[in-house]
């Protein structure tokens, strides 16, 4: 089973791909065609996926409900 912190890191590192991704469709030494456009609002939208995967992530994990309170009473 993968630990919510492995997810995380799994997440991190594809967005991270992405972005190594974009910056080559950006630097290429030639005119941008349509089909590099079309790349780049594909990757965009890759990238704000990504960012909404993380936001979970970052999310504090759920919490089981105490069964007692500090006291050691059950409720």
């Amino acid at each position: 089973m993968v630990t919510r912190t492995e997810l995380c890191e799994m997440v991190r590192s594809g967005r991270t791909a992405i972005e190594y991704r974009l910056l080559g469709v950006l630097m290429r030494p030639r005119m941008f065609t349509e089909a590099d456009e079309k790349e780049l609002e594909a990757l965009k939208e890759l990238i704000t996926r990504y960012d909404e995967l993380m936001a979970v992530c970052l999310e504090p994990p759920e919490m089981p409900e105490a069964v007692g309170d500090a006291d050691g009473d059950t409720k």
